[in-house]
């Protein structure tokens, strides 16, 4: 069974041709894509609600 899957865990996300170091170069590159995305995300949310909150300070004042 090994022999006609591959060598590789996660032979069923690539092509058996490719390196094992493309691989893990390619999911790594996509793991801090992911990671980067959702901290700047994270960021303008922290950011929108810090804006609402000096707005609602100023009002109260």
């Amino acid at each position: 069974m090994e022999n006609l899957i591959g060598s590789t865990k996660f032979w069923c996300l690539t092509p058996a041709a490719i390196p094992n170091t493309i691989y893990i170069l390619l999911i790594s590159a996509i793991f801090v894509f992911a990671v980067t995305f959702i901290m700047i995300l994270n960021a303008r949310k922290t950011t929108a609600s810090i804006d609402g909150i000096n707005r609602r300070n100023k009002l109260e004042k």
